[in-house]
């Protein structure tokens, strides 16, 4: 069980991150004219 932690860690903490990260990104990036 302890070993099955260690290796799903990394994965969820990068998933974390990257839920973190998309609206910081999708939001610094200007809209497209044709979305609007």
């Amino acid at each position: 069980m302890h070993l099955l932690w260690k290796n799903f860690l990394p994965i969820t903490l990068a998933l974390y991150l990257f839920y973190l990260s998309t609206p910081i990104m999708l939001s610094s990036v200007p809209p497209l004219p044709d979305l609007g």
